[in-house]
């Protein structure tokens, strides 16, 4: 008897560490036009920023299908193993919902669904606990005690290269979009209550940049977890917010995939890390 760890590709995990530690993944889908792509099977990340940065339909993204899970809960319940799956907010995206009905669909109590109330390494950083735990001899109460903590005091916060992505994926109107680029407004992103909001809005990248230090230093840090940095496209200016941290030099620098991209953009830059208690 096991516990296994399973997420989907919103995590942004490289697919060979995810293999390397026996982790299971579910692909988000990926859909441009009439075309469907299963995120890290048939479409990779410079596939996937040549369609976003195309003048053609943008890429959009959709939860997983109930039966992508189903299949990973009926080799566990074969195995009498249990599952603890770390899965997308619910509040971005329909998986958790995806994953609790194929936990229905196959009868078994030993599978854990976990709204992570995240996305992207936030996700990463409670597989990477979740493993660890498990490989000391946790049972999954203890496991999913943490992880409830850690999802509760989990702090994102991005900075946008422009709003157009924003516009062409919905989330503002055209006039909003325009204004906003005419003015020269940098708009910086938080998590708050499973979802991403803005948290301020700058003029011109010297003032946003430094608007995103202080707002991340104004939280204070659990010291049993390191900051990681996250980046689409160009890593430049991500490179550029880890100067303002000592020691950032050595943390974990992960681009985002289709998930979050596809809604940002390229030119994102950000951190997450865990609040202290």
């Amino acid at each position: 008897m096991a516990i296994r760890i399973i997420t989907d590709t919103s995590s942004d995990f490289d697919l060979d560490a995810v293999h390397a530690r026996g982790i299971g993944l579910v692909s988000m889908a990926i859909n441009v036009g009439d075309a469907s792509y299963a995120d890290g099977i048939d479409l990779t990340h410079a596939d996937f920023y040549d369609m976003l940065l195309s003048d053609g339909e943008p890429p959009k993204t959709s939860q997983p299908a109930p039966q992508e899970f189903l299949d990973h809960f009926e080799r566990a319940r074969a195995a009498g193993d249990d599952v603890i799956a770390i899965l997308l907010s619910g509040e971005l995206s329909g998986t958790v919902q995806s994953a609790l009905s194929a936990k229905e669909m196959c009868g078994y109590d030993r599978v854990h669904i976990v709204d992570s109330r995240c996305a992207t390494v936030g996700i990463q950083m409670m597989v990477d606990e979740a493993l660890r735990m498990a490989a000391a001899g946790e049972g999954v109460e203890a496991i999913l005690e943490r992880l409830t903590s850690m999802s509760r005091r989990m702090r994102i916060y991005l900075g946008l290269d422009t709003l157009k992505y924003l516009y062409r994926g919905g989330r503002l109107t055209r006039l909003e979009a325009g204004i906003g680029t005419l003015a020269g407004i940098h708009p910086l992103l938080g998590l708050k209550d499973g979802t991403l909001e803005v948290s301020a809005k700058c003029m011109g990248m010297k003032k946003t940049m430094r608007r995103l230090v202080e707002l991340i230093q104004s939280i204070d840090a659990d010291p049993d977890f390191r900051m990681r940095f996250i980046y689409s496209y160009d890593a430049a200016h991500c490179r550029e917010l880890m100067r303002a941290f000592p020691g950032a030099a050595e943390a974990d620098l992960v681009e985002l995939g289709p998930t979050l991209a596809a809604h940002a953009g390229p030119g994102v830059y950000g951190a997450v890390f865990i609040a202290a208690e």
